[in-house]
């Protein structure tokens, strides 16, 4: 089980897929990203891409996001994802989307263009050359488009032991942390700060 580290709905349970593949960001590395981005999220939309438990979007609303879309492969995932949703009363400011987000046809915008975007692959994904581009591929598609909020904050997670092959077209890295088996990085078009203003 997984809990929710804060916001409206600090310490509630959360069901996780059986899935191997699925391995959920520990407590201390949620709480170290939202202190990076802002613990008041309202009113921005999220989007979380290869959701898992769904558990990075549902801090997100957790702290007051307006909405958020889960994009996960696994119809099994899914499935967990919105057995927690209804669970947590957050259904109605979700949307959940069964589908490959490699695929090249990914839709973040039906609810308006998201502000903050959490992008964390299976770390098989970015060990593997060939989907490591892809995955990196994907954020550039993100920023390139008008799939993000003009302002909009991608965060990606990497096995700590893998560096940035390079920055995505469109997109700065603005900030980069490694906390324990993970390195996030921040990025945006541009600004300094890696948290948009509200």
């Amino acid at each position: 089980m997984l809990r929710v580290t804060s916001g409206s709905l600090k310490g509630f349970k959360l069901d996780v897929p059986s899935e191997e593949a699925v391995r959920p960001p520990l407590e201390s590395l949620r709480e170290a990203v939202f202190n990076i981005v802002g613990q008041d999220l309202a009113p921005w939309r999220v989007a979380d891409v290869f959701a898992g438990s769904g558990i990075m979007g549902i801090e997100a609303l957790s702290r007051g996001a307006s909405s958020a879309v889960f994009v996960e492969r696994s119809r099994r995932a899914c499935r967990v994802i919105e057995r927690n949703l209804e669970r947590t009363g957050l259904s109605a400011r979700s949307r959940v989307l069964a589908g490959d987000a490699l695929s090249g046809s990914l839709d973040l915008g039906q609810d308006g263009p998201p502000d903050l975007v959490f992008i964390d692959p299976p770390f098989e994904m970015i060990r593997r050359k060939e989907t490591r581009a892809r995955v990196l591929r994907l954020v550039e598609r993100l920023f390139l488009s008008d799939a993000l909020a003009s302002e909009a904050l991608v965060l990606l997670r990497f096995p700590a032991k893998f560096e940035l092959d390079e920055v995505p077209e469109g997109a700065l890295l603005a900030e980069e942390r490694v906390y324990g088996q993970s390195r996030l990085l921040f990025f945006n078009r541009g600004e300094p700060a890696a948290r948009p203003p509200p």
